[in-house]
């Protein structure tokens, strides 16, 4: 199926919600699994933008600037070409957000997936294949108001329909997975153990007298918090070899405040035969740069 995780992240001295997955595409041949591409994209960012309805151009059709406007992660798992279409119609939609009247209201976490549940359960009510209609997103943010960091999980079958919860605010001590059942299962408690023990610890240090000591417990603090970081993402990427249809590249967005909204930027790129080298757009060197880290490991030479 796959796997993505989520977690809340204080570690370099910056807090943000950090999301990993694998990109690896499989199909079902007989009774067996078998990988189709290894470089599936799992992982997106969605813009919200609302806009108020005497910004529309009457011409055009284009809606000017919003006032207000952030943006969100999201991750899927399950039949690829069901969750890429639904994944496309709610980004399209979320752009598209619209109030008449003087209010200005931003969406919470409640409104977006209550929003992405709706549009999931229209979409599979004209779907002819209930063998393929097994998805799961994981859609992460922060609040609009108390800019709380947030997750929510939704999942559709043919039999049980859609289903959705939301984590508002996200518990620092849990990771939030999706995916493989046998994998989620595995990998859950050790999870929530580490960050309760790294967490933990880092909570019992107590700082000494003077400048000096208490900013050697800020250090160590953070130190903690890296490691935790790490060892996630080792943890996480020990999981992935062995599966048919859990594997290929890894993939990471992170999701930052940033100026009362939320900004998301992809740290790792593992697709160098197909985003590496790419012609530059304009003869002034305008071109793509990719960003290598390289998670749970030492940086490459």
């Amino acid at each position: 199926m796959t796997i993505v995780c989520c977690w809340f992240d204080r570690s370099f001295g910056r807090s943000r919600i950090t999301a990993v997955a694998d990109a690896r595409a499989a199909y079902k041949r007989a009774n067996s699994w078998l990988p189709l591409a290894e470089t599936t994209v799992k992982l997106f960012k969605a813009d919200i933008k609302c806009h108020a309805i005497v910004d529309l151009d009457p011409l055009t059709g284009v809606w000017k600037q919003p006032f207000y406007r952030t943006e969100i992660g999201i991750g899927f798992a399950g039949f690829c070409f069901e969750g890429l279409s639904i994944i496309a119609l709610l980004s399209r939609c979320l752009e598209q957000l619209v109030i008449d009247g003087e209010d200005r209201p931003a969406p919470g976490p409640g409104g977006i997936i209550n929003f992405a549940k709706e549009i999931i359960a229209r979409y599979f009510k004209d779907h002819s294949v209930p063998a393929q209609q097994t998805v799961e997103f994981i859609i992460f943010g922060f609040g609009p108001e108390t800019g709380e960091p947030w997750v929510g999980i939704i999942t559709h079958n043919s039999r049980d329909g859609v289903s959705a919860v939301v984590h508002d605010p996200i518990r620092e001590d849990r990771v939030y997975l999706l995916g493989d059942a046998a994998i989620c299962r595995d990998l859950q408690p050790g999870a929530d153990e580490i960050i309760g023990r790294i967490r933990s610890h880092a909570a019992s240090l107590a700082p000494g007298n003077g400048e000096d000591a208490v900013f050697d417990q800020a250090r160590e603090r953070a130190r903690h918090h890296d490691a935790q970081k790490k060892i996630l993402e080792d943890l996480v990427l020990s999981k992935f070899p062995k599966h048919a249809t859990v594997g290929g590249v890894l993939q990471k967005i992170e999701l930052f405040r940033q100026g009362g909204a939320a900004v998301a930027a992809f740290t790792r790129d593992d697709r160098p035969y197909i985003l590496h080298r790419l012609p530059v757009l304009h003869p002034a060197g305008l071109g793509y740069v990719p960003i290598d880290e390289v998670m749970g490991q030492k940086p490459r030479e």
